[in-house]
């Protein structure tokens, strides 16, 4: 289960530890808090983000540039 918190709610983080979620990450003004709910296996969730990926075009058809970027390295594939 995820749950992002905009800091205007940042109150209500404590309620939502109280029913076991705990922080995944924040990011600019937001927190961003998870709970791994099948409780008879492990937990899978990534402790960090490990992909961001990113795509600019010049029209709603068009796509010019996909960038991957992938813990320590970046990749950008250019497509024509």
């Amino acid at each position: 289960m995820w749950l992002t918190v905009p800091i205007e709610l940042s109150h209500l983080i404590p309620a939502a530890a109280r029913h076991g979620l705990e922080f995944h990450h924040a990011e600019g003004a937001t927190s961003t808090l998870c709970r791994w709910l099948k409780a008879d296996t492990p937990n899978m969730l990534p402790r960090f983000a490990t992909h961001q990926v990113g795509v600019a075009g010049q029209s709603a058809s068009t796509i010019r540039v996909v960038r991957l970027r992938w813990r320590s390295s970046e990749r950008e594939q250019f497509l024509c």
